[in-house]
């Protein structure tokens, strides 16, 4: 990165939106925006078109599906294609409040993904698409108790995929281990016992569980109950299922500790959603 002057470069600071509410969402379409640095986290992905990201003294051109994770130390512009769609969305993240969220996952974590600048990779679909649903449900009043589980139901999404594609771009995974971490995303899966779905593998347990936690920085078993976590929540919010009918269908054979995972991830009962619809 070469040196920049504060002359060279503007500070956008977005204290007062993000002091009432922790993530400040912007629509960006066909934007000139000049080199500038952040008082705040931000992570943003492009949804149409294509344009040039300049991240600290570095050009790249960004087409649909690039994405960055911003430090607040991070300097960055974009610039349209001449005539080119350019749209992209840009969520900021009050620092402390991604910290917190971080802080769930691993004490560590937050300093993991801020050990170096700007984080770039690339979004799928799919991947886009999960982002998008989570996202109208930050367009709440602040004032609604709900906004707040919404809030964290994205940023525990956002992380997931970071953490994801994080330890695809370190040293690579073995194919089977990556095959592991989709068969304990995928919800027919969600009733079998984890060990069931490790022993379609050659390699022992434990070597498995200690690779794991090497390759993606949590334990299988966590890993594997934020997927039924989450998708409990879809199902609970999107559905007339009852409490005892969504925890059976994830996989949860104790209803205690079903809730007990539930509140210490959401803060909110299971049953405080269902009585929300």
């Amino acid at each position: 990165m070469k040196n920049l002057s504060k002359q060279d470069f503007d500070i956008f600071n977005y204290s007062d939106i993000l002091s009432e509410t922790p993530i400040y969402l912007r629509n960006s379409w066909n934007e000139n925006t000049p080199l500038h640095r952040h008082s705040h986290i931000e992570f943003f992905y492009v949804f149409d078109g294509s344009g040039i990201h300049i991240l600290n003294g570095e050009k790249n051109t960004l087409t649909y599906g690039n994405a960055c994770l911003l430090t607040l130390n991070d300097i960055h512009g974009f610039q349209k294609m001449g005539d080119k769609d350019f749209k992209h969305m840009d969520i900021c993240i009050d620092e402390s409040y991604f910290r917190s969220i971080c802080d769930f996952f691993s004490p560590t974590l937050y300093d993991e993904l801020f050990s170096k600048h700007g984080y770039a990779f690339k979004l799928s679909a799919e991947e886009i698409s999960k982002i998008e649903n989570r996202i109208p449900n930050l367009l709440l009043d602040t004032k609604d108790s709900t906004y707040y589980l919404f809030a964290k139901v994205l940023m525990t999404s956002l992380i997931n995929l970071i953490l994801e594609h994080t330890t695809r771009q370190q040293t690579a995974p073995p194919t089977w281990l990556l095959q592991l971490l989709t068969d304990l995303s995928t919800h027919d899966n969600f009733k079998n016992n984890l060990s069931a779905i490790i022993s379609q593998f050659d390699y022992n347990e434990d070597y498995i569980r200690r690779l794991f936690k090497k390759f993606f920085g949590m334990t299988m078993t966590d890993y594997f109950n934020q997927q039924k976590i989450d998708y409990a929540f879809q199902l609970l919010s999107t559905s007339s299922l009852t409490t005892e009918e969504v925890c059976e269908i994830t996989g949860f054979n104790n209803i205690s500790y079903f809730h007990r995972l539930f509140k210490r991830t959401f803060n909110v009962t299971p049953g405080s959603i269902r009585k929300q619809l």
